[in-house]
């Protein structure tokens, strides 16, 4: 989502506790394998989200810029970002 007067984007993010108590259906092919673009199963998911659990982590968003529960921090419009290169 983009804030239209800042033009910061933010990642949605999944609140992992809540994930891991919904049903296989719901939860097949929500994610996808970053490199392929695979939709990954239940099992995967629930996987991958208890291993963000371990880490300390409320939320999943799979950005590169999380606060400290896992929700993403925003990232700046791409012109300010070269500009500033």
């Amino acid at each position: 989502m983009t804030n239209f007067v800042s033009g910061v984007t933010h990642h949605i993010c999944i609140d992992i506790q809540g994930a891991l108590k919904r049903s296989d259906k719901w939860l097949d092919g929500i994610l996808q394998d970053a490199e392929t673009g695979r939709e990954l199963s239940p099992k995967e998911v629930r996987h991958l989200l208890r291993k963000q659990q371990e880490k300390g982590l409320s939320f999943f968003s799979g950005c590169n810029n999380m606060d400290s529960t896992g929700r993403c921090a925003g990232h700046p419009p791409e012109e300010e970002s070269s500009a500033q290169a």
